[in-house]
């Protein structure tokens, strides 16, 4: 991780010119933006021309070109994925449950041990048209990736047992509110972005969708320290070990 801002406590629980532009922002619970990425993925120019009055492909440019700066006709489209890296923990008793967590986590802050992590990675990449006159937004796709690391239990003792399979689903269920949390801020980039007036340069227009995500990303960021708060890292949804030992 390149940039932490904050630490989570995890222990205890172009027709004309068509430009499309991806950014790329990773985001961990740990809180910060690590990573900007933007780049051109597509450009055609010259497409549409004026041959002795209007052509076409002009007409319609000029047609569509119309309705395509209304917001309500550009297209929307989220992905959302998760997967799971695990690792795994061979206590023969419920008194080794915890020191096994301890010693088998990858997970560690600050010297500090956490035994789940949920990183979320925000993409947004949107399409726009421009007509020698404005800029405007004709699609935007968002992606949620979300890494999730986890422990998994490779004994089967009945008293381990008989904690874990208290403790383990409220872990899990408390990373995926963080999750959700992604999938929140990804629908906000996407409808602002969607419903933004077109510009007259679409350099403007770019600066400003991208300022819309990073704003979001920053929410994002204060909605996982409140989450996170309100829950006590978990512990209010029974992701707290010690409540079961």
């Amino acid at each position: 991780m390149a940039v932490t801002l904050r630490k989570h406590n995890k222990q205890f629980k172009s027709d004309s010119v068509r430009l499309a532009f991806l950014v790329w922002v990773k985001f961990s619970v740990y809180g910060g933006q690590i990573e900007y990425r933007g780049c051109v993925l597509h450009t055609l120019i010259g497409r549409y021309t004026n041959i002795q009055g209007f052509s076409v492909k002009s007409l319609l440019l000029i047609i569509f070109g119309s309705f395509a700066i209304l917001p309500s006709l550009a297209i929307a489209k989220i992905s959302v994925s998760e997967k799971y890296d695990f690792y795994e923990i061979y206590p023969f008793s419920k008194s080794e449950i915890l020191d096994s967590l301890n010693n088998k986590t990858p997970i560690s802050k600050s010297g500090e041990k956490f035994h789940g992590y949920a990183y979320s990675d925000v993409k947004w990449n949107f399409r726009w048209e421009y007509n020698n006159q404005s800029c405007w937004i004709t699609s935007v796709n968002m992606t949620v990736d979300t890494k999730y690391t986890l422990p998994k239990l490779g004994t089967s003792v009945d008293d381990v047992n008989e904690i874990w399979n208290q403790w383990y689903p409220k872990l899990v269920e408390h990373e995926k509110g963080h999750h959700k949390l992604a999938i929140k801020i990804a629908k906000k980039i996407d409808n602002s972005i969607l419903l933004m007036s077109s510009e007259s340069k679409c350099s403007t227009l770019e600066k400003k969708a991208n300022a819309i995500g990073y704003g979001y990303m920053s929410e994002l960021d204060l909605m996982n320290v409140e989450y996170d708060q309100h829950t006590n890292h978990g512990e209010t949804e029974g992701a707290s070990l010690f409540s079961y030992l």
